[in-house]
């Protein structure tokens, strides 16, 4: 019944009130207890590695998954451990100096390839992100994942000049020409490769605000220019109705929503270069002399 109580109430609290109206189980509170005895200071859980050594063998390839998030600097004073809290953190590893708020939590999570799993390894109260200090932390958590079992076969992060710098210090070579690059790298006593991925979302992001930013880019297939995307915006305002894409005047306007994956990757998307195409069509016919402001030519973003 501990069990029961305790699962439902992950999957959803609400459900769980439900289930109190017509079953005999423990109140809220009482979980909140069971729970609270996880030691969940600053470092790596190893309550989360025993764990997963009863993950079945099959579901066992996972990812590892981190990023850095802004918390308010402030500093507490806990009574019951008589210590002061909010500065920088390690979990006993001394990185950054003791004094120094933490303004970041650097979180880790291992997401499951096969089966349908995530746990969060750990969390670090620092400062500002070091490339040295984060490619210690991978290291430790691929290899304490390894010692249970769990082989991590990726890492994912997003494209910040940091953990690139991480990545290159682990032993992958982000720069150069194609044929240069390498988005592996090993860990020791791991005879296997780990490889770098990418965040899809922060690099759509990135494409973006480069775009947006510098507004025009050269290729071997032509230019590629934030206006041809601003001519579209203005043709589908002045018709009244939109080619089959979801451009706006809100993501013309992308500083306002920079955090918003979603409008990003509907600027760039094949809709929105198709209803630049479809204009280009009718570049020359009558029609297109009366959408289009004199002397503007819209082309296919390459």
């Amino acid at each position: 019944m501990k069990q029961f109580a305790l699962t439902l109430h992950y999957y959803s609290p609400k459900a769980y009130n439900f289930c109190r109206t017509i079953l005999s189980l423990p109140h809220p509170s009482s979980i909140s207890n069971w729970t609270s005895s996880v030691d969940a200071n600053p470092g790596f859980f190893n309550e989360v590695f025993e764990y997963m050594k009863c993950i079945p063998h099959s579901d066992k390839e996972c990812n590892l998954v981190f990023d850095s998030m802004s918390i308010r600097k402030k500093i507490l004073y806990d009574a019951s451990e008589d210590k002061f809290l909010g500065y920088c953190d390690f979990g006993g590893i001394q990185a950054e100096a003791q004094e120094t708020p933490a303004t970041e939590a650097l979180v880790f999570m291992l997401v499951g390839l096969n089966g349908k799993w995530k746990h969060p390894i750990g969390y670090f109260l620092q400062s500002k992100s070091t490339a040295v200090i984060q490619a210690g932390l991978v290291t430790t958590a691929i290899t304490m994942a390894n010692n249970v079992g769990v082989r991590v076969w990726g890492v994912t992060c997003d494209g910040t000049s940091t953990n690139l710098s991480t990545m290159t210090h682990l032993g992958c070579k982000l720069h150069g020409s194609y044929d240069e690059l390498v988005e592996y790298f090993y860990i020791p006593g791991i005879d296997r490769k780990i490889y770098y991925i990418p965040d899809a979302c922060h690099n759509i992001k990135l494409a973006r605000n480069a775009l947006g930013t510098y507004r025009k880019f050269k290729s071997a297939d032509g230019i590629i220019d934030w206006t041809f995307i601003q001519d579209l915006n203005k043709v589908q305002e002045k018709i009244g109705l939109h080619l089959a894409n979801k451009l706006t005047s809100a993501h013309i306007d992308w500083r306002k929503n920079i955090m918003k994956v979603k409008m990003a990757a509907q600027t760039l998307s094949s809709s929105t270069a198709d209803a630049i195409q479809f204009l280009r069509t009718l570049e020359e016919s009558t029609l297109s002399t009366y959408l289009l402001r004199p002397c503007c030519t819209v082309y296919i973003l390459s």
